[in-house]
Protein backbone atom coordinates (compact mmCIF):
# COMPACT_ATOMS: atom_id res chain seq x y z
CA UNK A 1 0.00 0.00 0.00
CA UNK A 2 1.11 3.65 -1.07
CA UNK A 3 0.61 6.82 0.31
CA UNK A 4 -0.86 9.24 -2.08
CA UNK A 5 -1.21 13.20 -1.38
CA UNK A 6 -2.78 15.47 -3.85
CA UNK A 7 -2.11 18.42 -3.51
CA UNK A 8 -4.36 19.96 -6.23
CA UNK A 9 -6.68 18.59 -8.34
CA UNK A 10 -4.99 16.55 -10.73
CA UNK A 11 -4.83 13.92 -13.92
CA UNK A 12 -3.22 10.30 -13.65
CA UNK A 13 -2.92 7.54 -15.70
CA UNK A 14 -2.13 3.83 -14.92
CA UNK A 15 -0.82 0.85 -16.88
CA UNK A 16 -1.88 -1.73 -14.16
CA UNK A 17 -4.53 -4.33 -14.41
CA UNK A 18 -6.36 -2.59 -11.86
CA UNK A 19 -6.37 0.53 -10.05
CA UNK A 20 -7.37 0.60 -5.97
CA UNK A 21 -7.26 3.58 -4.21
CA UNK A 22 -8.94 3.95 -0.30
CA UNK A 23 -9.62 7.25 1.44
CA UNK A 24 -9.55 7.12 5.54
CA UNK A 25 -10.31 3.26 5.18
CA UNK A 26 -12.70 3.72 2.32
CA UNK A 27 -12.93 2.80 -1.41
CA UNK A 28 -12.55 5.88 -3.25
CA UNK A 29 -11.37 4.62 -6.58
CA UNK A 30 -11.20 1.48 -8.50
CA UNK A 31 -10.93 1.04 -12.07
CA UNK A 32 -10.00 -2.11 -14.30
CA UNK A 33 -7.98 -1.61 -16.79
CA UNK A 34 -9.92 -2.10 -20.73
CA UNK A 35 -7.76 -0.50 -22.39
CA UNK A 36 -3.96 0.81 -22.75
CA UNK A 37 -4.66 2.83 -19.77
CA UNK A 38 -6.80 3.83 -17.28
CA UNK A 39 -6.73 7.70 -16.66
CA UNK A 40 -8.71 9.62 -14.16
CA UNK A 41 -8.55 12.78 -12.36
CA UNK A 42 -7.98 12.77 -8.35
CA UNK A 43 -9.75 15.66 -6.15
CA UNK A 44 -7.20 17.22 -3.32
CA UNK A 45 -6.95 14.93 -0.49
CA UNK A 46 -4.35 12.24 1.34
CA UNK A 47 -5.22 8.86 -0.26
CA UNK A 48 -3.63 5.19 -0.30
CA UNK A 49 -3.28 3.23 -3.52
CA UNK A 50 -4.31 -0.50 -2.52
CA UNK A 51 -3.36 -1.59 -6.29
CA UNK A 52 -1.59 -0.04 -9.25
CA UNK A 53 1.48 1.73 -10.01
CA UNK A 54 -0.16 5.36 -11.03
CA UNK A 55 1.99 7.83 -12.94
CA UNK A 56 0.83 11.68 -13.37
CA UNK A 57 -0.85 13.76 -16.02
CA UNK A 58 -2.67 16.38 -17.72
CA UNK A 59 -6.20 17.26 -16.13
CA UNK A 60 -9.07 15.27 -17.88
CA UNK A 61 -11.07 18.28 -18.41
CA UNK A 62 -14.65 16.67 -18.57
CA UNK A 63 -17.39 18.75 -20.43
CA UNK A 64 -19.83 20.37 -17.99
CA UNK A 65 -23.35 19.33 -18.20
CA UNK A 66 -25.42 22.07 -19.32
CA UNK A 67 -28.17 23.10 -16.86
CA UNK A 68 -31.15 25.00 -17.09
CA UNK A 69 -31.08 29.07 -15.65
CA UNK A 70 -31.23 29.55 -11.60
CA UNK A 71 -34.84 30.68 -10.76
CA UNK A 72 -33.53 31.91 -7.70
CA UNK A 73 -30.96 34.56 -7.52
CA UNK A 74 -29.88 33.47 -3.69
CA UNK A 75 -25.78 33.40 -3.70
CA UNK A 76 -24.36 29.96 -2.76
CA UNK A 77 -23.77 29.51 1.31
CA UNK A 78 -20.38 30.38 2.46
CA UNK A 79 -19.78 27.61 5.07
CA UNK A 80 -21.19 24.17 5.22
CA UNK A 81 -21.27 22.54 8.51
CA UNK A 82 -21.93 18.51 8.87
CA UNK A 83 -23.22 16.67 11.89
CA UNK A 84 -24.31 12.86 12.18
CA UNK A 85 -27.02 11.88 14.13
CA UNK A 86 -30.26 8.91 13.69
CA UNK A 87 -31.88 10.55 10.89
CA UNK A 88 -34.78 8.58 9.82
CA UNK A 89 -34.73 10.71 6.79
CA UNK A 90 -31.28 9.69 5.38
CA UNK A 91 -30.26 13.06 5.27
CA UNK A 92 -31.86 16.88 5.67
CA UNK A 93 -30.74 20.36 5.40
CA UNK A 94 -31.20 23.98 6.85
CA UNK A 95 -30.93 26.07 4.13
CA UNK A 96 -32.66 28.87 5.88
CA UNK A 97 -29.44 30.75 7.08
CA UNK A 98 -27.81 32.59 3.63
CA UNK A 99 -24.55 32.15 4.92
CA UNK A 100 -24.39 28.30 6.57
CA UNK A 101 -25.62 25.43 5.22
CA UNK A 102 -26.57 22.71 7.79
CA UNK A 103 -26.54 18.78 6.63
CA UNK A 104 -28.05 16.10 8.90
CA UNK A 105 -26.40 12.89 7.64
CA UNK A 106 -27.88 9.78 9.54
CA UNK A 107 -25.05 7.95 11.19
CA UNK A 108 -24.78 5.41 7.94
CA UNK A 109 -23.15 7.61 6.26
CA UNK A 110 -20.26 7.63 8.12
CA UNK A 111 -19.32 4.48 6.39
CA UNK A 112 -19.87 5.20 2.71
CA UNK A 113 -17.06 6.87 0.22
CA UNK A 114 -16.94 10.00 0.67
CA UNK A 115 -17.79 10.90 -2.63
CA UNK A 116 -21.08 9.93 -1.78
CA UNK A 117 -21.55 12.64 0.75
CA UNK A 118 -20.44 15.05 -1.56
CA UNK A 119 -22.91 14.14 -3.99
CA UNK A 120 -25.98 14.85 -1.75
CA UNK A 121 -24.60 18.04 -0.55
CA UNK A 122 -24.25 19.32 -4.15
CA UNK A 123 -27.33 18.33 -4.69
CA UNK A 124 -28.82 20.65 -1.15
CA UNK A 125 -26.68 23.28 -2.31
CA UNK A 126 -27.60 23.77 -5.77
CA UNK A 127 -31.17 24.47 -3.76
CA UNK A 128 -29.95 28.10 -2.99
CA UNK A 129 -30.28 28.26 -6.99
CA UNK A 130 -33.16 25.89 -7.71
CA UNK A 131 -36.46 25.48 -5.80
CA UNK A 132 -39.97 25.81 -6.61
CA UNK A 133 -40.73 23.58 -9.78
CA UNK A 134 -40.73 19.85 -8.10
CA UNK A 135 -38.93 17.41 -10.44
CA UNK A 136 -37.85 19.87 -12.45
CA UNK A 137 -35.96 21.62 -9.94
CA UNK A 138 -34.82 17.91 -8.19
CA UNK A 139 -33.15 16.99 -12.17
CA UNK A 140 -31.60 20.38 -11.97
CA UNK A 141 -30.05 19.88 -8.25
CA UNK A 142 -28.82 16.79 -9.32
CA UNK A 143 -26.84 17.94 -12.30
CA UNK A 144 -25.49 20.57 -10.65
CA UNK A 145 -23.54 18.49 -8.21
CA UNK A 146 -22.52 16.25 -10.90
CA UNK A 147 -20.70 19.61 -12.65
CA UNK A 148 -19.29 20.71 -8.70
CA UNK A 149 -18.32 16.77 -8.75
CA UNK A 150 -16.58 16.87 -12.31
CA UNK A 151 -14.76 20.25 -11.12
CA UNK A 152 -13.66 19.03 -7.74
CA UNK A 153 -11.63 16.30 -10.07
CA UNK A 154 -14.22 13.19 -9.82
CA UNK A 155 -14.77 11.14 -12.51
CA UNK A 156 -18.36 10.12 -13.89
CA UNK A 157 -17.81 6.42 -12.77
CA UNK A 158 -17.30 8.10 -8.93
CA UNK A 159 -20.55 10.07 -9.64
CA UNK A 160 -22.84 7.36 -11.02
CA UNK A 161 -21.77 4.91 -7.45
CA UNK A 162 -22.51 7.54 -5.24
CA UNK A 163 -25.92 8.12 -7.00
CA UNK A 164 -26.63 4.46 -6.70
CA UNK A 165 -25.82 4.74 -2.92
CA UNK A 166 -27.36 8.11 -2.64
CA UNK A 167 -30.82 7.45 -4.24
CA UNK A 168 -33.22 4.89 -3.34
CA UNK A 169 -34.96 1.79 -5.80
CA UNK A 170 -38.52 3.69 -5.86
CA UNK A 171 -39.99 4.29 -9.08
CA UNK A 172 -39.25 8.19 -9.07
CA UNK A 173 -35.80 7.70 -8.03
CA UNK A 174 -35.31 5.03 -11.01
CA UNK A 175 -36.35 7.81 -13.31
CA UNK A 176 -33.94 10.37 -12.00
CA UNK A 177 -30.81 7.82 -12.32
CA UNK A 178 -31.62 7.06 -15.71
CA UNK A 179 -31.11 11.08 -16.36
CA UNK A 180 -28.46 11.08 -14.87
CA UNK A 181 -26.52 8.45 -16.45
CA UNK A 182 -27.22 9.59 -20.07
CA UNK A 183 -25.82 13.13 -18.91
CA UNK A 184 -22.87 11.20 -17.89
CA UNK A 185 -22.87 9.29 -21.27
CA UNK A 186 -22.86 13.02 -23.23
CA UNK A 187 -20.37 13.56 -20.74
CA UNK A 188 -18.11 10.83 -22.03
CA UNK A 189 -19.20 11.58 -25.16
CA UNK A 190 -18.33 15.29 -25.55
CA UNK A 191 -15.14 14.17 -24.28
CA UNK A 192 -14.17 11.65 -26.95
CA UNK A 193 -15.39 14.03 -29.49
CA UNK A 194 -13.39 16.92 -28.16
CA UNK A 195 -10.62 14.57 -28.65
CA UNK A 196 -10.64 13.40 -32.09
CA UNK A 197 -10.73 17.32 -33.06
CA UNK A 198 -7.84 17.95 -30.90
CA UNK A 199 -6.45 14.98 -33.00
CA UNK A 200 -8.04 15.99 -36.19
CA UNK A 201 -10.08 13.09 -36.08
CA UNK A 202 -8.13 10.08 -35.68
Amino acid sequence: MTELKVDEKSGFLSQSPVVEIIKDGLPFYKMERKARFIMFNMPIGDYEVVQGILTKRNIIDYPLIPLPPPDANSHLPKKIVVKYIDNPHKCSVDISDSVTMKVFFDNQFKHYPEFVCDWIMGHEMAHYKYHGHGAESEQACDLYSCNIMLEMGLNPSQIQAAIDCALSNAMISEHRKELIYEHLKDVQENLEGLHKMEHGGK
